[in-house]
Formats: C-alpha cells, sequence, structure tokens
C-alpha cells in the first residue's frame, strides 16, 4: 500500500514525498515559486502548463485507482515522473522572465544549486546498488544447469530484465498480487516443485510483506523442507540476503 492505508493521512503522502525526497525537494520548491509566479502575475501563456500540472498532482493525491470503488492510487515518488515535465517548463519560464533579480541572482544560482544537488544526490544515493545482490544472483544462476527459477513475483521482474527479457517461461513467480482484485492474489504450493530452483529474495519479501496488504507467500519460505539443497546464499544484509535452493 506504500502507507497509504490509513486515512486521512494517506491523502497527504505526495506531498510528503514533495518535501522529503532528496531529488524532488529542490526541484518542487522552484516548481510551486513558479506556479506562485506565474498566477500573481497572470501569465496566461503558462495555463497550458499549469493546468497539466495541478490536476494532475491532486490527482495522484486524492484520486481513485479503480472507478468502482475509493481506492487511493499506490504512492511512490517515482509516478511524479508524469508531471515532472510541465514542472520543470514553469521553473524555465520563471527563471526566463526580464527582471533583474532574477537574471542576476536567480538564473545562476538555482542552476547550480539544482545542477549540483542532482548530482550529488545520484552520487550518494543507495539506490546505485540496489540491484547489486539481483546481479551477482543471476550471474550464479547462469553458472548453473538450466531449470525452472521460482522466486516471488517482484524478483521474478528483476531476474526476467537482467536476462535481457531472454528467459522466457524459465522464470517463474511463486506468487502473485493485485491491490485492486484481491481475490487474483494467490500463492503457490512449493512442495509439488521438482527440479527447480527457489529463490528466496529476503529484503523484497520482508518489504512486500509489510508494505502489501493481504498479500501470501508459500509457507515453504519460511520453514525449507528438508529436501531442500542451500546452492548460495548471497549478501550481507542478514535478513535481506539472497538464498537459492536447489529442489531435486
Amino acid at each position: 500500500m506504500y502507507g497509504r492505508g490509513d486515512f486521512p493521512s494517506g491523502l497527504f503522502h505526495y506531498f510528503y514525498f514533495i518535501f522529503t525526497d532528496h531529488l524532488l525537494t529542490l526541484f518542487y520548491l522552484f516548481i510551486f515559486i513558479a506556479i506562485v509566479y506565474c498566477i500573481v502575475n497572470k501569465r496566461r501563456e503558462t495555463y497550458c502548463l499549469l493546468f497539466w500540472f495541478v490536476p494532475i498532482l491532486l490527482y495522484l493525491s486524492f484520486g481513485s485507482a479503480s472507478i468502482t470503488k475509493y481506492i487511493l492510487i499506490p504512492a511512490a515518488s517515482r509516478f511524479l515522473f508524469i508531471i515532472n515535465t510541465p514542472g520543470i517548463l514553469l521553473i524555465s519560464f520563471f527563471l526566463s522572465q526580464n527582471e533583474r533579480v532574477i537574471k542576476r541572482i536567480l538564473i545562476p544560482s538555482v542552476i547550480a544549486l539544482l545542477l549540483v544537488t542532482s548530482i550529488g544526490y545520484i552520487y550518494l544515493s543507495e539506490h546505485r546498488f540496489s540491484l547489486d545482490d539481483e546481479r551477482s544472483t543471476y550471474q550464479y544462476l547462469k553458472t548453473l544447469p538450466r531449470k525452472e527459477i521460482y522466486t516471488d513475483y517482484r524478483s521474478a521482474k528483476i531476474f526476467d530484465y537482467l536476462s535481457g527479457y531472454n528467459e522466457g517461461n524459465n522464470i517463474k513467480s511463486f506468487n502473485n498480487y493485485e491491490f485492486l482484485n484481491p481475490e487474483d492474489t494467490y500463492a503457490l504450493d512449493l512442495s509439488q516443485i521438482e527440479d527447480s530452483y527457489i529463490i528466496i529474495n529476503w529484503e523484497l519479501v520482508n518489504f512486500l510483506a509489510s508494505s502489501k496488504r493481504g498479500i501470501k507467500f508459500p509457507d515453504e519460505i519460511n520453514d525449507a523442507p528438508d529436501n531442500w539443497i542451500l546452492k548460495k546464499s548471497i549478501g550481507r544484509k542478514g535478513k535481506d540476503k539472497i538464498e537459492i535452493y536447489y529442489v531435486p
């Protein structure tokens, strides 16, 4: 649910992202300044950008992901990308105004600040290394005999991506989650699986268990059967490591 389960506090999670995300906050600070400037000075040439930016932000925050019942759209900062373009254009318009303070002070300072902080954030961000364990896992799997691979539905997508989408049906999900259609949420019975690999990505499993209301996992991942052979454990994150099992 990405923290959107509580009402009414869940309504304000996008604004929380905007004012706490290291990469977004400074951009959106100047976007809102530009919006106020354009409205106060009645800059009609920016109205199309305002009608692009404002309604979508409000719908992301307060709108429903379903037309049959009120379900808040999952909150994630990446969903704001849809309004980053009009936001940046509004900043550009604001900085292009022929006013002394803007030309001499704001243009060089705002551009330098956004450029330096953006590069710095990317360099310091832990997200640069977020798939390192998955990459190591996939490289190890390539050294093993080719067999079907079962893992959680999010990890399955990651491994499919790392393979260049060339694995076809070789990578399978041992569960599925549908927040709009809970009846389609399921977990497989792994006791019926043979001659396959089981990958337990504990970091994602723990994250999904805490953030997805009603998600299901196979019982076997919490108590591996005796016939499961642990081939390799990857990562040094304790409970967040990746375990690779072979099921004969």
